[in-house]
């Protein structure tokens, strides 16, 4: 049972959140990926497969699936120049964030704002917790 947290930018998740997430965009079920998606397991986008074994330069689907759908949300929100930017991100993420915090002119505040009610703490610890 493993957790991913960042205590200063206020988010945690756990691999089942990511899986949940994917499964319908994949077609596949939620406890096959929960168990791809950490370790040296490939996702072949044209195949739709996944595999033991990298084709060409391939990441592993960790990085593929999670990672980069981080990075991606904390570029995207390290770019924006206006709080109107951010709301495609936003409405992506299917979030509720006030203007007022959106509007920050501390980027760290607004990364917090957007990824705290993305990925809430509370919600993934105290999950595992109950969980187990």
């Amino acid at each position: 049972n493993v957790a991913f947290a960042s205590a200063i930018d206020g988010w945690a998740f756990r691999i089942d959140h990511f899986a949940e997430l994917f499964a319908a965009k994949l077609g596949m079920k939620a406890n096959v990926l929960r168990q791809v998606l950490w370790g040296s397991f490939y996702y072949n986008p044209k195949t739709k497969k996944i595999s033991r074994r990298p084709k060409g330069k391939q990441q592993p689907m960790f990085v593929q699936f999670i990672l980069n759908t981080l990075w991606d949300v904390y570029t995207k929100i390290s770019e924006a120049s206006t709080p109107q930017s951010l709301e495609p991100i936003i409405k992506s993420l299917k979030l509720e964030v006030p203007a007022r915090e959106l509007a920050a002119k501390d980027v760290k505040a607004v990364v917090h704002s957007v990824m705290s009610r993305w990925l809430p703490c509370h919600k993934h610890l105290l999950g595992m917790v109950v969980d187990k």
